[in-house]
C-alpha cells in the first residue's frame, strides 16, 4: 500500500486508538455537561414558564440592548480608526496602534475598576467634579446599564479594529484603481468600491463583537447588578445563587441558542468576503490624503486613547500604591506594601497561586488534547473527525456563565463528585478554552508540508514516531502558542471560577470580582490587577514571537 494511503487510511491502529480516545475524552468533557444541562432545562413547559417571568423577560432586554450598545459603539468607533490607519497619510501611527495594544491587552473588569475609581460615586474625579462645582450630585453614573456599554464597547474597541482592518487590507485594489481611473474622486471611490468590499468583515467583526456583549459578564456584574439591572449572564449567576436549577438551565440554553446564531452569522461572512477580496501589502493599497487635517485628527486620537486605554491603568497603578485607597495622591501616601500583601494576605497569595495552577493544568490539557484534535482533523482520514472538529469547537457558542452552569450540573452526580473540588475549575478551563487550542495548533498544521510525514512512512517508521520525531518539531512553536493563549485567557477569565469556587479554590478572577480580601482591600485588589495586566503584556508578546508576527496581534 501506498504510504500516503497508508498515513490517510483507517489502518493503524494506533491511530483507531487516539481517534476512540479523543472522541471519547471530548464526549465526556464537551458533550456530555451539555446534554446534561439541556436535559434538565426540559420540560419544554418550563421555558414557558421562564419567559413568562417578568424578570427574565427585562434580564434578556437588557442583554440586547446592552450588547447592541456595545456593538455600535465598539464597530463605528473601531471602523473608523481602522481606516484612517490602513488607508490614510495619518501621522503618528505607531503610537495611535500602542494605544490600540494597550486597550487589547486590559481585560474588560480591570477597566470597569478603573472607571469605579475614576467616575464611581467616590471616584476621584467625581469628587473633584463636585466639590469645583459646589454640586451633591453628578450628571453621571456608572452603576447603570450605560456605564456596562460604555466600558465594555470602548474595551472591545480592538476587535472591532482588527476585523475592519482585516477586510481594508483586503479589498481588491484592482477595482479602485479601475474607478479612479474612470473619473471617481476618491471619497467616491470609497463608498462605492472599498467600503463594499470590506462591509462583509465588517460586520462579521460586529457580530463577533454582539456575542462578546451577550456573553459578557464580569463588567454587568459590577456596574450593573449592584443597581438590580440584570442581564442573562448574572441572572444565571443570581439562579444558582438561589438554586433555581430550572430557570439556570433554560437561560443557559437560551443563551447559548443565541451566541450559536451570531456565530453562525459571523462565519458565513467570513466565507462570502473571503472570495470578494484578496491579500494584498498595504503600501498597494488606495492611500487617501488628509491635507491639512492629518495632525489634528492625530493629536485628537492621541488623546483619546490616552484617556481610554492609558488612562485607566493609571488609575489601577496608582491605586495599587496608595496605603488605603480614596486617599490623595501624594507622596506620603504611596507604598509598595500593596504588592507585599498580595503574597502575604492569605486570600491574595492563594488566588494568585491558584490562578497560576488552574491556568498551567487547563491550558496543558487544552493544548494536548487540541493537538491531537487538530491533527486527526487535519492530517487525517479517518471517520468520526468531522464529529470530533464539531465537538471541540462547540464550547466557542457557550458563554463563560454556561459553562460554568454544565460543569455543576454534570459533576455533582454522587458517583462522578467533583463539584466543591479544585478538579471542576480544571476541567471547566480545559472545556471552555479548547478551540483556541485547536485552532492554534490547527492553523500551523495546515501550512506544514506532507512530503516530511511521506519520507516518514516510506522508511518504514510508525506513526507514533513520525509523529514525534517529524510533525511535532515542526509544529511546536504553535502548540507552545496555543497552550500560552490559553493559560493568559484562563489566568485571567471571571465567571467560570466565581461560581466553581469554594473556600481554598479562589482565583484572581474572584479575587478582581468580590473586590474585596480578608485583611486588604480595592488597593490590593488593584495591585492584583496590575500584576494580572504585567504578566498578560508578557505572554502576548511570547505568543507574537511564537507564531512569528508582530506585536500581538494588530
Amino acid at each position: 500500500m501506498h504510504p500516503r494511503h497508508r498515513r490517510m487510511g483507517f489502518q493503524i491502529n494506533g491511530r483507531r486508538i487516539t481517534l476512540v480516545v479523543a472522541i471519547s475524552g471530548v464526549l465526556i468533557l464537551v458533550a456530555y455537561p451539555l446534554v446534561q444541562l439541556v436535559h434538565k432545562s426540559f420540560p419544554l413547559s418550563n421555558y414557558v414558564q421562564q419567559l413568562q417571568n417578568p424578570q427574565n423577560m427585562r434580564a434578556l432586554w437588557n442583554t440586547l440592548y446592552i450588547s447592541a450598545g456595545i456593538t455600535l459603539l465598539a464597530t463605528s468607533l473601531g471602523s473608523i480608526l481602522a481606516f484612517l490607519m490602513i488607508r490614510t497619510d495619518l501621522p503618528l501611527k505607531r503610537t495611535i496602534r500602542s494605544g490600540v495594544y494597550l486597550l487589547f491587552l486590559t481585560p474588560a473588569y480591570i477597566s470597569g475598576m478603573a472607571w469605579i475609581q475614576l467616575f464611581g460615586r467616590a471616584g476621584y474625579v467625581t469628587r473633584w467634579f463636585r466639590i469645583t462645582m459646589g454640586l451633591t450630585q453628578t450628571p453621571w453614573d456608572v452603576y447603570t446599564l450605560e456605564g456596562v456599554i460604555l466600558v465594555m464597547g470602548l474595551n472591545m474597541i480592538p476587535m472591532a479594529y482588527m476585523a475592519t482592518a482585516n477586510a481594508l487590507r483586503h479589498a481588491d485594489p484592482t477595482r479602485e484603481e479601475a474607478s479612479i481611473m474612470s473619473g471617481a474622486t476618491p471619497i467616491r471611490t470609497f463608498f462605492s468600491i472599498t467600503l463594499p468590499l470590506a462591509l462583509p468583515g465588517i460586520i462579521a467583526g460586529a457580530f463577533l463583537v454582539f456575542v462578546h456583549g451577550i456573553s459578557g459578564f464580569g463588567v454587568p456584574a459590577m456596574l450593573a447588578m449592584p443597581t438590580g439591572h440584570l442581564v442573562l449572564t448574572t441572572q444565571i449567576y443570581s439562579a444558582l445563587g438561589h438554586y433555581d436549577v430550572r430557570m439556570a438551565c433554560a437561560l443557559s440554553v437560551g443563551l447559548v441558542i443565541m451566541t450559536s446564531i451570531a456565530l453562525w452569522a459571523h462565519n458565513v461572512l467570513l466565507r462570502r468576503n473571503r472570495f470578494a477580496s484578496m491579500p494584498q501589502n498595504e503600501q498597494t493599497l488606495l492611500t487617501y490624503r488628509m491635507g491639512a487635517l492629518r495632525w489634528p485628527i492625530a493629536l485628537i486620537l492621541t488623546a483619546c486613547l490616552a484617556l481610554v486605554a492609558l488612562g485607566p491603568l493609571v488609575m489601577i497603578g496608582l491605586s495599587s500604591l496608595l496605603r488605603a485607597w480614596g486617599l490623595p495622591l501624594i507622596g506620603s501616601n504611596l507604598t509598595l506594601a500593596n504588592y507585599r500583601a498580595i503574597f502575604e494576605t492569605s486570600v491574595s497569595a492563594r488566588a494568585l497561586r491558584n490562578s497560576f495552577l488552574f491556568a498551567f493544568g487547563g491550558a496543558s490539557c487544552s493544548a494536548l488534547l487540541g493537538l491531537v484534535v487538530s491533527y486527526i482533523v487535519h492530517r487525517t482520514r479517518l471517520r468520526g473527525r468531522q464529529l470530533l472538529d464539531v465537538l471541540a469547537s462547540a464550547p466557542l457558542a457557550v458563554p463563560g456563565p454556561v459553562v460554568a452552569a454544565s460543569m455543576i450540573f454534570a459533576w455533582s452526580v454522587p458517583a462522578l463528585r467533583l463539584y466543591n473540588t479544585p478538579w471542576i475549575i480544571l476541567i471547566a478551563y480545559t472545556v471552555a478554552f479548547l478551540p483556541y487550542a485547536v485552532r492554534t495548533t490547527a492553523s500551523v498544521l495546515k501550512a506544514m508540508p506532507l512530503s516530511g510525514e511521506e519520507a516518514g512512512w516510506m522508511s518504514g517508521r510508525s506513526w507514533a514516531s513520525v509523529f514525534a520525531g517529524i510533525v511535532f518539531p515542526v509544529i511546536r512553536r504553535g502548540v507552545w502558542a496555543g497552550w500560552m493563549l490559553v493559560f493568559l485567557m484562563a489566568f485571567r477569565e471571571i465567571p467560570i471560577s466565581t461560581m466553581l469556587y469554594t473556600k481554598g479554590t479562589e482565583t484572581v478572577g474572584v479575587l478582581m470580582f468580590i473586590l474585596k480580601t480578608e485583611s486588604g482591600g480595592l488597593e490590593v485588589v488593584s495591585a492584583v490587577a496590575v500584576v494580572v495586566v504585567v504578566l498578560t503584556a508578557i505572554g502576548q508578546a511570547v505568543v507574537g514571537r511564537l507564531v512569528g508576527i508582530r506585536k500581538g496581534i494588530l
